[in-house]
């Protein structure tokens, strides 16, 4: 049976402010296993986050959502109108 449990170097904590104009929610210098997105509980909006080119997927205040994905350069985020905060906690390792 495969290891599923992957040894992590630290973790990768950010917070991320939201605008209309979508943002990658990262670096492609950084090395991750995973990311884990939260929209802020104290938002007043959804945050709205997919790919550069499309932003689809609905955070409600206080939803959390996790990406298996090692480059967060390729996840993008914005809102529909005004601003929202994102909290982002990534599992470095290779």
């Amino acid at each position: 049976m495969p290891e599923i449990d992957v040894v992590s170097r630290e973790p990768y904590c950010a917070q991320a402010s939201l605008t209309t104009t979508a943002a990658a929610l990262g670096s492609s210098l950084q090395d991750l296993t995973e990311l884990l997105i939260q929209a802020d509980p104290e938002n007043t909006q959804p945050a709205l986050i997919g790919s550069l080119s499309v932003q689809a997927y609905k955070l409600m205040p206080g939803d959390v959502v996790n990406f298996p994905i090692r480059n967060p350069a390729l996840i993008y985020g914005k809102t529909a109108s005004g601003t929202a905060t994102v909290n982002l906690l990534g599992r470095k390792g290779s």
